[in-house]
């Protein structure tokens, strides 16, 4: 029987094991890198194409140039967007920066904030969660327009807007649902409107269609078309509705003492009283037979002479010292107003409580007012609607009584016939 020689097992150092395995790691994690670069860029190359775009020309520039052409590139790319941001923020914020943040700010943390606010379901391989549709930047703000599961309620965003702040790194967030069920997302990243905006100049000849009350949060003048609609003033007490209401007659002085235009008011309270030499009409403290005769007027009014600014300070408040019929004939004389005062060159300026009357849809212009934000109290800071259904924040001009007094002092409507009344 033949013995074969048996040859000893070569076994490699244990130093040997170690960077073969730490050789593997690494080349695994370097595959598994730039598995998730290319998907990356697959994904904005799919979505967002402009990506395409500037890696194409970086990869070009860097060909037929080098690193010293590719930075040459992008550095005059800076310059020219910091030439653009100054001189036209405006354009700069709706193409670019909504561009920028929609794909990378809100992009990348859009499924973890849903999840963060219980606003996904369960599903697989991922989760669902609500659509993330366009984004619209300004300098302080972001709006998202959002579409909800179609098994969602677009309330629930209303009834976490302060985690959905949380999550989506902000430090407020507005929701506001439209008729189809759609979401809109006003996120502020800063507060331009804190500072105290001052009582702006008088105009000896205003414009209708342009009347400045202050400013909006981009820096622009805040303005509103007279000419294109009512206007209603609704926020809670303390908000600043008086405010706004001081702002439009001081943008209305020059027009009423030139006698271009008839400013009529009433009120349920003293509360147009340092105004009073502005008016041709006036009726305070709920008299209602002037109120009355105020609105009849104004409701059977046809356009001839200049036209009608009708001031009604808080309808709801003198409305309810009036008796049943009264009232009914108030409710429709307002109701004619609102349907045809405009054609008959009437516009009504209204304001209202926390809860908006129930002839706020006529009003084509809306200022809805939050007058206290972080413990901060600052009156006539709100959400303007005009016309064409643009929503934008803003604060009006702070004037005080004393103010308003001198203005009606200085450019006081001197009309026989006009009727001032006050309760006895």
């Amino acid at each position: 029987m033949s013995v074969l020689p048996r040859y000893p097992v070569r076994r490699w150092p244990l130093l040997a094991d170690i960077v073969l395995i730490l050789a593997l790691v690494v080349l695994a994690s370097v595959a598994v890198g730039v598995a998730l670069v290319a998907t990356t860029v697959g994904w904005l190359v799919l979505r967002h194409p402009f990506v395409l775009v500037a890696a194409a020309a970086t990869g070009w520039t860097w060909h037929f140039g080098g690193p010293a052409a590719v930075g040459g590139m992008w550095a005059g790319i800076a310059v020219a967007a910091h030439i653009w941001r100054t001189r036209h923020r405006v354009s700069f914020d709706r193409v670019l920066l909504s561009r920028f943040r929609r794909t990378f700010v809100y992009g990348w943390r859009w499924r973890r904030a849903m999840a963060a606010c219980h606003l996904d379901r369960p599903g697989r391989p991922l989760p669902a969660v609500p659509r993330l549709g366009p984004v619209r930047s300004t300098r302080w703000a972001d709006v998202i327009f959002v579409r909800p599961r179609p098994d969602q309620d677009p309330g629930d965003f209303a009834a976490r807007s302060r985690r959905l702040a949380d999550a989506l790194g902000v430090l407020d967030c507005e929701v506001h649902v439209d008729a189809a069920g759609g979401v809109c997302l006003v996120l502020r990243r800063g507060e331009p409107l804190d500072r105290l905006v001052q009582a702006l100049p008088v105009a000896d000849i205003p414009d209708l269609d342009a009347l400045t009350l202050g400013v909006r949060e981009d820096g622009r003048p805040w303005t509103v078309r007279l000419a294109h609609g009512h206007l209603l003033v609704a926020g809670p007490a303390g908000s600043g509705r008086t405010t706004v209401v001081w702002a439009l007659l001081r943008a209305l002085a020059g027009a009423a003492a030139a006698g271009s235009v008839e400013v009529w008011g009433i009120s349920g309270r003293d509360g147009l009283r340092p105004a009073a030499g502005l008016f041709s009409r006036l009726a305070l403290d709920g008299e209602p037979a002037a109120a009355l005769a105020i609105l009849d007027d104004a409701a059977e009014r046809r356009r001839a002479g200049p036209p009608v600014v009708l001031v009604v300070d808080d309808p709801a408040e003198w409305a309810a010292r009036l008796d049943d019929d009264a009232c009914r004939r108030a409710d429709r004389a307002l109701g004619r107003v609102l349907a045809r005062g405009e054609a008959n060159g009437v516009v009504v300026v209204a304001t209202a409580g926390a809860r908006p009357p129930r002839v706020a849809a006529r009003f084509p212009q809306r200022v809805v007012l939050r007058g206290t934000a972080a413990g901060r109290h600052r009156p006539g800071v709100g959400l303007a609607t005009t016309p064409d259904g643009t929503t934008v924040r803003v604060r009006a001009a702070a004037v005080s009584e004393d103010e308003m007094a001198a203005v009606a002092r200085r450019f006081r409507v001197d009309d026989g016939s006009a009727l001032v009344a006050y309760a006895s």
